[in-house]
């Protein structure tokens, strides 16, 4: 005869390391552009390392899958800059100042982004990412793990609009982009890796099927 063992949900795993990778991340690129050298932080170079640092925490967690460990800086890659074009839609169709050229506020360094525009590429950008995480690494079906890419894009958006804000208004003299910018990487980047640690889906055991002799 046979038994089949029934399906059970592990306890939740917070994977706070995430936000260490973050801050990290960031805090190196902050330092090697906007600090050190003044320059504006490149983006989709910036998510890359931080897929890197991310897929490096789980090799560490003993998670040793080679294919996420290369998809996870390729499309967090892809995330950004698929968020930078979202910004500059959304800053063309809804702020677009006459005469103005397409996405002027965010292409001219001493023009500010609209909180709005902001919070829209840093919700995509942060449903994006988790997804990605999540995808390749919990163990969770498709079902489970929507609920956190909501919570993960919704907390996008707001630290997207709060760290380009702060670094804006927190400026001396003129303000512009550059330092905004590493500024909201800072916060963007070490949030998000939090959240997705906090609203990690629940995981569940695989099956197991155990056979009993007659």
């Amino acid at each position: 005869m046979s038994a089949e063992g029934t399906t059970r949900q592990n306890p939740r795993t917070w994977h706070l390391g995430l936000a260490a990778a973050g801050v990290i991340n960031a805090g190196l690129f902050w330092v090697a552009f906007g600090n050190v050298l003044g320059e504006d932080i490149p983006g989709t170079p910036n998510a890359f390392w931080f897929g890197v640092l991310v897929a490096g925490y789980f090799v560490i967690r003993g998670r040793r899958s080679i294919v996420a460990a290369l998809a996870l800086p390729v499309l967090f890659g892809v995330a950004e800059w698929i968020a930078t074009v979202i910004a500059i839609v959304v800053e063309g169709v809804v702020y677009l100042p006459p005469g103005a050229g397409w996405g002027a506020p965010i292409s001219d360094p001493y023009l500010p982004a609209h909180g709005m525009t902001m919070f829209v590429a840093g919700a995509a950008e942060g449903a994006m990412a988790a997804a990605t995480v999540f995808l390749f690494h919990a163990a969770a079906d498709r079902k489970r793990a929507l609920p956190s890419i909501l919570i993960c894009s919704l907390a996008g958006g707001v630290l997207g609009a709060l760290g380009f804000r702060l670094g804006w208004f927190t400026q001396s003299g003129t303000p512009t982009q550059a330092w905004a910018f590493a500024v909201l990487y800072l916060v963007w980047q070490t949030g998000m890796g939090l959240v997705m640690g906090l609203a990690w889906p629940a995981e569940e055991a695989e099956t197991n099927t155990l056979a009993l002799a007659p």
